[in-house]
C-alpha cells in the first residue's frame, strides 16, 4: 500500500561537512604543494645536470684547442716579440700581451707559423719568405726562413679568447700565388679601427672564467713536477730566457655558470710539450 509519504523523493543529501572541508583542503593544498616542488626540483636537477655536461665539453673542447696550437708552435713567449698595431694588442691597443701579470693572471703566448691550409690536414705546407735565402720558385725554398706570427690566449671579461697577433706587413709578404691561411684576429668592437688587420673577430672559447682560474705552468720536460725557475719573474727578458729551456705546458681551467639557479663548475688541466726546433720570433719583421 503506497501513502503519500512513500511517494516523496529520496532527498538526503551526501557531502563533506564544513569540518571535512577544514581537514581535507590543507591536506590537498600540501599534497599538490609537494608535487610542484617535487617537479621543480627534478627540473632544476636535470638543467643543472645538462648544463654540467655542457661546461664539462666547453672546458675540454677550450683546452683541446690550445693543446693543438701548442704542439705545432715555435716557442713560448714572455710577451709578444714585437709591438702589435692596434688594435691587435692588449686592451685591444698597441700594448703588449705578458705571460703573467702583476696581478697574477696568466696569459699563454706562443710563436707559431703560418700554413698554406689549416695545419690539421696534411696537404697543408708552411709559408716561407722569399729570398731567405731561396728565391721563389726555387727547388730549395723549404730551406727558407718560415712566415710566423703569435697566438694569444687570454682571459677578458669572463670570457676566454684567442687572438692571432700579426705584423702589419703580413699579408705582403709570401711568394705570388701564396697566401697565409690563418688571419688576424681583433675584438669584434675593434673590427673597424683597422680593416687591414681585423680580419676576422677574436675566438671565443669559454665563458664564465675569472682570470684567475686561467693557469700556466712551464715545467723543464714531460716527466717534470715542479715548474721551471724563473718563468714567473716579473722581468720578461729574465721570463723569457727561463721559458726558452723549457718544453712543456700545463694549462689549466676553471669554467663556472649558473643553470636552473645552481653554480655549476668543472675544472681540468692538460700538459703539452711542444714539438720542433725554437722558433722565437714573428716574421717578416715590422
Amino acid at each position: 500500500m503506497f501513502t503519500m509519504k512513500s511517494m516523496l523523493p529520496f532527498n538526503k543529501q551526501h557531502g563533506f561537512t564544513l569540518v571535512e572541508m577544514m581537514v581535507v583542503v590543507p591536506m590537498m593544498i600540501i599534497i599538490i604543494g609537494t608535487i610542484i616542488v617535487s617537479i621543480v626540483t627534478l627540473t632544476g636537477q636535470s638543467l643543472a645536470e645538462g648544463g654540467r655536461a655542457q661546461l664539462i665539453n666547453d672546458v675540454q673542447d677550450s683546452l683541446e684547442r690550445i693543446e693543438a696550437d701548442i704542439e705545432t708552435s715555435g716557442a713560448y713567449l714572455s710577451t709578444n716579440n714585437f709591438t702589435p698595431t692596434a688594435p691587435q694588442g692588449a686592451d685591444d691597443a698597441v700594448r703588449k700581451f705578458v705571460s703573467t701579470s702583476s696581478n697574477g693572471y696568466d696569459s699563454i703566448i706562443l710563436n707559431s707559423y703560418f700554413t698554406t691550409a689549416n695545419p690539421s690536414v696534411t696537404s697543408r705546407s708552411l709559408v716561407y719568405l722569399p729570398n731567405l735565402p731561396f728565391a721563389c720558385g726555387d727547388a730549395n725554398i723549404a730551406q727558407n726562413q718560415v712566415m710566423t706570427m703569435n697566438i694569444v690566449y687570454f682571459v677578458k671579461d669572463l670570457t676566454l679568447w684567442r687572438r692571432t697577433v700579426v705584423t702589419d706587413t703580413y699579408a705582403s709578404k709570401p711568394c705570388a700565388g701564396v697566401t697565409a691561411w690563418q688571419q688576424p684576429n681583433c675584438a669584434f668592437a675593434s673590427m673597424s679601427v683597422n680593416t687591414s688587420l681585423c680580419k676576422v673577430e677574436d675566438e671565443k672559447l669559454l665563458t664564465g672564467i675569472d682570470p684567475s682560474n686561467f693557469n700556466v705552468a712551464y715545467y723543464l720536460s714531460a716527466s717534470d713536477t715542479t715548474p721551471a725557475v724563473g718563468t714567473e719573474d716579473a722581468d720578461p727578458d729574465v721570463r723569457q730566457a727561463a721559458i726558452d729551456k723549457t718544453s712543456t705546458v700545463q694549462i689549466t681551467l676553471k669554467g663556472t655558470k649558473t643553470y636552473a639557479g645552481r653554480d655549476v663548475t668543472q675544472q681540468s688541466t692538460i700538459r703539452v710539450t711542444r714539438n720542433g726546433s725554437l722558433v722565437k720570433y714573428a716574421t717578416p719583421q715590422p
